[in-house]
């Protein structure tokens, strides 16, 4: 299974005197515009949260997935596993106009 590869930036948008970015690289298993897709049918939020909670959650469960044999991820491995059981299996909800 090839890897779908991600170049992740994350800036601190308050004001401050110096401007702060992090980016780095990731890739995961799953090509995570398609679950963000799923996710708009599935999760009553704004477009925003929908964007954070599928980019947040694909980026932890990819390093989980990746280490489920070692401390402290062999523990969430199966708590992973179950959340994207449900969340897929949620009812498909209206369309939300919050942003």
């Amino acid at each position: 299974m090839s890897a779908h590869q991600y170049r992740i930036s994350v800036e601190k948008i308050e004001a401050s005197a110096t401007r702060h970015v992090m980016t780095f690289a990731a890739s995961n298993h799953d090509d995570i515009e398609k679950v963000l897709q799923h996710l708009q049918r599935k999760l009553p939020v704004s477009k925003a949260e929908q964007q954070a909670f599928a980019v947040g959650l694909k980026l932890f469960s990819e390093v989980v997935l990746k280490h489920r044999n070692e401390a402290p991820f062999d523990e969430l491995f199966g708590i992973i596993g179950s959340l994207m059981r449900t969340v897929k299996q949620l009812p498909d909800v209206a369309p939300t106009a919050a942003e």
